[in-house]
């Protein structure tokens, strides 16, 4: 997938604080706005964007390889890695980075 020209995405600002593939001309972006924070797709060919609410403490991404996406989130004591299942975030495991080998 090639990217041409600037594409708009939102109109609203926010601080992205991660960037993860998750497939072959998608990203998801970790944004931290007024609102709290989102999970935005972007289809980078054409500029599509679909935006949902992240987990509260939601700090890094990670994507499997089936394109599933996993959010750390953090407060002052814990940090746990989560994934969306049934339209509610549920704990996978404890852990502060998302990781997939081989």
């Amino acid at each position: 997938t090639s990217i041409v020209g600037l594409r708009r995405v939102d109109r609203g600002l926010g601080v992205i604080k991660d960037v993860v593939w998750s497939g072959q001309s998608t990203v998801v972006a970790l944004v931290s706005d007024a609102a709290g924070g989102s999970l935005v797709s972007v289809n980078v060919a054409n500029g599509s964007a679909i935006a949902s609410a992240a987990p509260a403490g939601a700090q890094s991404l990670g994507v499997d390889a089936s394109g599933s996406v996993y959010v750390v989130v953090a407060d002052t004591k814990h940090s746990t890695v989560v994934k969306r299942g049934y339209g509610q975030w549920a704990d996978v495991a404890a852990g502060t980075a998302v990781a997939f080998g081989p």
